[in-house]
This record gives C-alpha cells, sequence and structure tokens, in this order.
C-alpha cells in the first residue's frame, strides 16, 4: 500500500504530465497560427520578403558583374530588362515601395544567393521562404545534437523546446521578412556540430555565417576563447575569398568593398531594435553608456566569482570537455550581443541556445544539482521568458486602436528587453553556479 507522501507524489506527476501536454498542445496551434501568418504576410505584395529583397537585388548586380555594395551607395539601378529562368520574356526591374536594397551582410552570404537572383521576384521569395520554413522545422533538433549532453532528453522534451522556438514571434518575423538570420543561426549550430570533427567544414560555415556578424560574433568569441585557431582562421579565409570574388566579377577594388562594409557597419549602429539603448531617446549617450556599463558589471561579477572559486582571476581550464559549461558561455554571449548591439525583433531567434540549456539543465541532474523547489523555480521563470517571446505583434496592433496600438508596441518591446536581460542574468547565475557546486 503506497504512503500519503507517495500518493501525493503521484498526484503531482499526473498533474504534471497532464499540463505538460496542454503546453505541447497550445504551442502546437500557436506554432502553426505563426507559420500560418508567415505565409500570409510573404504572398503580400507590399511586405512580403522586404529583408530579402535585398539580397535578391544584390544579386542582380552580381549577374551583370557589379560590385553591389558601391552600386547601393551609388544609388544605381539594375539595367534592365533581365532575363529570368522562369519568365519567357526579359523583365524590367522595379524596386516597390518600402523594400529594402540595402546589402547588409558581407559578400559570402550575397554569393551564396545570387542564385535566386535568376528567378522572379515572386519566385525567388517564394523558394526563400519554403528553405526558411526547413530551416525553422531543423534549428532545434540540431541544436540538442550539437550539444551531446542533450541526447538523452525524452522526444517529448525536444518537441516542446522545438514548438516554443516555432511560435516565437522573432521566428515568424525572419520568414515573413526573409531575413538571412535563420540562415546564419543554423550555419552558426552546424559549426558547434561538426568543430570536433571537420574544423575545416566548420570553419567554413563560421565564415558563410560571419557574413551577418552581428548574430554570428557569439560564436566567433566563443572559438577565440576555446583557442581554436585552424577554425578561425578558416572563417576568416571565407570572408577574404567572398571579397575577392566580388572584387573580380566587378573589377573593383578589395580596399573598396571594406571600405562600403565599414560605411553599412555606421549605417547600423545606433538603429532602433530590441537591444539596451532603444530604452533611451536617440542621439543620447546613454543609448551606449548604459549596455557599456552593463557589459563591465556583468564582466565584474564573472570575474569576482571565479576569483573566490579558484583563488586566481582567469576562466576554468579551456581545455576542458564539459561541454555543457560551453553551451553556457554560447548562450551568455549570444544573449549578451542582442542586448548590447544593434538588433531586430527577427534576430531573437539566438534564444534558442536558451531554450536548449534550460531543457537540458532541469531534465539533467548533475547539471546544477539543484533542488526539486529549485528546478520549479526555474521552470516557472523560462516560462515566463518564453511566453513574453511569443506574444503577438502586428497581428494585435491590427486589431486596436492606432493609440492601443502603439501602447502595446511599446509594452512588447520593453517586455522582450526584460525578458532577454532576464535570461542573461539567469544564465551567468546558472553557470557560476554550476562552476561553485562542480
Amino acid at each position: 500500500m503506497l504512503s500519503k507522501e507517495a500518493k501525493l507524489l503521484q498526484l503531482w506527476r499526473a498533474k504534471t504530465n497532464k499540463l505538460f501536454l496542454l503546453g505541447i498542445l497550445i504551442l502546437a496551434i500557436w506554432s502553426l497560427l505563426s507559420f500560418l501568418r508567415a505565409g500570409q504576410l510573404m504572398a503580400t505584395p507590399d511586405y512580403g520578403g522586404v529583408d530579402f529583397h535585398a539580397y535578391w537585388y544584390a544579386g542582380l548586380f552580381v549577374r551583370q558583374r557589379q560590385d553591389p555594395y558601391i552600386a547601393f551607395f551609388a544609388e544605381m539601378d539594375v539595367a534592365s530588362p533581365v532575363n529570368f529562368l522562369d519568365e519567357p520574356a526579359p523583365q524590367t526591374v522595379e524596386v516597390p515601395l518600402g523594400f529594402s536594397i540595402v546589402p547588409a551582410n558581407t559578400a559570402p552570404i550575397v554569393l551564396l544567393i545570387t542564385p535566386l537572383a535568376w528567378f522572379s521576384w515572386p519566385t525567388a521569395k517564394t523558394i526563400w521562404l519554403i528553405i526558411n520554413i526547413i530551416l525553422v522545422l531543423l534549428l532545434p533538433w540540431l541544436a540538442f545534437r550539437a550539444l551531446p549532453d542533450a541526447r538523452h532528453l525524452p522526444w517529448t522534451d525536444k518537441l516542446l523546446t522545438a514548438l516554443a522556438f516555432y511560435a516565437m514571434t522573432g521566428t515568424r518575423r525572419a520568414l515573413d521578412t526573409g531575413q538571412t538570420t535563420l540562415l546564419v543561426l543554423t550555419l552558426m549550430v552546424g559549426t558547434l556540430l561538426l568543430a570536433r570533427k571537420n574544423w575545416l567544414i566548420a570553419g567554413i560555415m563560421l565564415g558563410i555565417a560571419l557574413s551577418k556578424y552581428s548574430v554570428a560574433l557569439p560564436l566567433f568569441l566563443f572559438f577565440i576563447y576555446k583557442r581554436h585557431f585552424r577554425l578561425i582562421v578558416t572563417s576568416l579565409i571565407v570572408q577574404l575569398g567572398g571579397i575577392l570574388s566580388i572584387a573580380v566579377i566587378a573589377t573593383t577594388s578589395p580596399l573598396s568593398i571594406l571600405d562600403s562594409y565599414l560605411r553599412l557597419l555606421l549605417q547600423h549602429l545606433g538603429g532602433k531594435g530590441i537591444h539596451l539603448g532603444q530604452l533611451f531617446p536617440s542621439g543620447s549617450p546613454w543609448r551606449w553608456i548604459v549596455p557599456a556599463l552593463g557589459t563591465l558589471l556583468l564582466l565584474a561579477w564573472v570575474r569576482q566569482v571565479l576569483w573566490v572559486k579558484q583563488g586566481r582571476s582567469r576562466l576554468p581550464n579551456d581545455n576542458s570537455s564539459d561541454t555543457f559549461n560551453d553551451w553556457h558561455i554560447i548562450t551568455i554571449l549570444s544573449l549578451w550581443t542582442l542586448l548590447v548591439a544593434y538588433h531586430r525583433l527577427y534576430d531573437i531567434v539566438l534564444v534558442l541556445f536558451f531554450f536548449v540549456l534550460i531543457v537540458t539543465g532541469l531534465r539533467w541532474p548533475a547539471a546544477w544539482r539543484s533542488s526539486r523547489r529549485e528546478n520549479l523555480f526555474l521552470s516557472l521563470l523560462a516560462i515566463g521568458i518564453i511566453s513574453v517571446l511569443i506574444l503577438p505583434g502586428d497581428t494585435v496592433m491590427a486589431l486596436i486602436a492606432p493609440q492601443a496600438a502603439t501602447a502595446w508596441a511599446n509594452l512588447l518591446l520593453y517586455s522582450q528587453i526584460s525578458a532577454l536581460l532576464c535570461a542573461l542574468l539567469l544564465s551567468v547565475y546558472l553557470w557560476l553556479y554550476r562552476l561553485n557546486r562542480a
């Protein structure tokens, strides 16, 4: 006969399983609606693929043996008419009102996307949407494979994590704008998967990912910390190869391409987004001071805790094979870059590293050696963070009055920044907590 405590535990587990299944059902429905909304917006002529258009348009310049970066700053138009594989006759190319023509990524991604410039705009953006949907569906599962400690997890835990990722507003925004963020994140996860098996391919993948350096920077810094110099050098060679390829195709100077890179970087600094600087008025010095101070305080906290633990002011042994510790570092760097540098809503997909970290740690007793009560608190905190990141934006704002829509947009912005900050602090705390209990 079961004791009273055993019965209570059995009842608690039954309720927890029901809530778990309910969570999967809700997220599955939300994810489906998110995908349908992304498809609907992508099909809209005056919005769908608004950011992808810049790379399709840059590909047209490459086809015509011109430097897309110089062409952008010179305000040049693509020479029309243009032949497309899916059109029976040459077509005149016009830039739809409001669509991007800024080649914000560096040469490797521009060259990678150029084959789609052989198709007309409607066909190209449809192909790109299909590619991005496939990447979205695969990303959570690839991320779990990249973390060996997560391979023991039940498939239901992985499914819940995947659905949370699919349901995020940032994921949907990456799909309907046609952003390259999903491709870059896939290359980052692929780099982690292959880093120990094939450093050359991993370096090539990281090199392409660095084309969107605002997103790939955390992984680049991580491999510098881990002293994987062959991989780092390979990635830089890929970037150099991209510059030289554009220079040869367009018979232009590599230095002019580097100059364009710098001008594009300066153009994006301080832009609107989800970073901490967005909390302050444009032009205010606090847009730079607060992220800088926050970074310094974070480093001081980590340094002090590690000093107390080890009796010296340096990080743990770089040769450690503890991949879970490494995952903490990647998560911390990813969340840090989201908060201190220019990023838009679609870049929030980087929180995938945080999702995988939390789910793995909660299911793996040796992760943090935390109590049941501590795990419950962590679960509730993670649910709160995820709930904020899946809140709808455009859909709600389209249904309410303009003033209320503005208020909702501001509430979302502050909530998302707060959620990212909370996730960052939690990740740092859990990493130091794990080191102190090692």
